[in-house]
This record gives structure tokens, sequence and C-alpha cells, in this order.
């Protein structure tokens, strides 16, 4: 995500003239341009931006670390998938122990878990999909409104999928300390934890989703 950012706008600018190892070798640039030719596609992109051309170190700044921050959250939903893919097979295997065969209180909860991680899962997949087509091409025919589209998009989503993804690594971590392989922790212990830790809040992560609507790719 930091490169998909950064490395078309240099395009843009120096025609691929220069090579960036770092974002702050990108800063540098903009802010000691050796080239005239830079300086007036700095100036002509800070017109179609409706920002002044000092103000773009600190527009790259500023977005560089939500970009950055962006790329963390995808590594953490990378990171959680495989645990959730666990915890789900664990409610298909209470689900089938006769021991909770009249229990509807706990498999009502199970239902209601399962559907909640599937969509907020489905919700945030689709975010990261809709943020990067909508920025994949967001230097072409850049315009002041275009920007703040994107400006829009990336500062919706940083907050959505920060809170649901922060929200539902602190529920996965606690059952993957507690709970490390299937043949740990009989299923009385796993049940009690799913109808006291793992259900509380989760609610409430839902509705971190459901409060920022779907913003549509750029176009």
């Amino acid at each position: 995500l930091h490169d998909r950012f950064h490395r078309p706008l240099i395009k843009e600018i120096y025609d691929g003239d220069v090579t960036v190892d770092s974002f702050e070798d990108v800063v540098k640039l903009f802010r000691d341009p050796d080239v005239k030719k830079a300086l007036e596609k700095i100036r002509v992109m800070s017109a179609k931006l409706n920002i002044k051309p000092e103000e773009i170190p600190l527009f790259m700044e500023d977005y560089g670390d939500i970009f950055l921050s962006l790329s963390y959250f995808r590594k953490c939903l990378d990171s959680i998938e495989p645990i959730i893919t666990e915890f789900l097979e664990a409610m298909d295997e209470m689900r089938d122990n006769y021991q909770f065969k009249t229990d509807q209180n706990l498999r009502q909860t199970m239902d209601m878990m399962e559907s909640t991680i599937n969509e907020l899962m489905a919700a945030i997949t689709g975010r990261f999909e809709n943020f990067e087509r909508g920025t994949k091409h967001m230097w072409d025919n850049i315009s002041a409104e275009r920007f703040r589209k994107v400006e829009q998009l990336i500062k919706g989503y940083h907050t959505t999928i920060g809170g649901v993804l922060c929200s539902l690594s602190v529920k996965m971590d606690a059952w993957a300390n507690l709970f490390p392989t299937p043949s740990v922790g009989g299923p009385g212990k796993r049940a009690e934890f799913m109808m006291s830790e793992m259900r509380q809040g989760m609610d409430n992560i839902q509705k971190i989703e459901d409060s920022a609507p779907m913003l549509s790719a750029l176009n």
C-alpha cells in the first residue's frame, strides 16, 4: 500500500529518473528537488490538488503514515485469519458434541458469533480490495475533486478497519493463548470461554463496521 501511493507520484513528477529506496528519500526529493522540470511538475501537481507546493512534503508525510498503518492492518488481517479458522472449526466441533446438543443458549451464541465474524471478515476484505482499486490509479488525471474523494476514502477506511481488526485481534489472541491447539482445554472450558469472553462485545465490533458506509471504488 505504501509503495502504491508514493511510487506513482514520483513517476508522475520525475518521469522515473530517480531511485527511491525509502520513504525518507521520497520526502527529500520534494524538499530539495534538483531539476527545474520537477519543480514545474510539482507546481502543476499542487494546482491540481489545490494545495501549496511547500505543503506537498507535509502531505506526503501525513498520508504516508496512514498508508503505512493500512499496510500494517493488512498484516494484522493475515495474521488472525488462521486463528479465526481454528475458532470456527472449534465451534463446529462443539455443535457436534453430545454434551451441548440441547444447550440452545450456547448454540445460538455460536451461530451469532460465526455469522458476525464471517460478515466482518468479508466486509474488511472488501474494504481492502475496494481501497486498492480506488487508489491504484489515483494519480492518473488527478484533480482536486478526485483527491478529496481519495482523502475521504483513506480516512474512513483507516478508522473502520483499525477499530474492527483491533477488537477482533484481542479476542482471537485470547482464544489462541488459552487454547493453542485443539487438544488443549476440554469442551466445558471452551464453552464457558465462548459464553463469556468471546461473546462479550461482539455486537460492538459489528457496530464499528456498520457505522461506516462501504465507499464505492473511485472511477
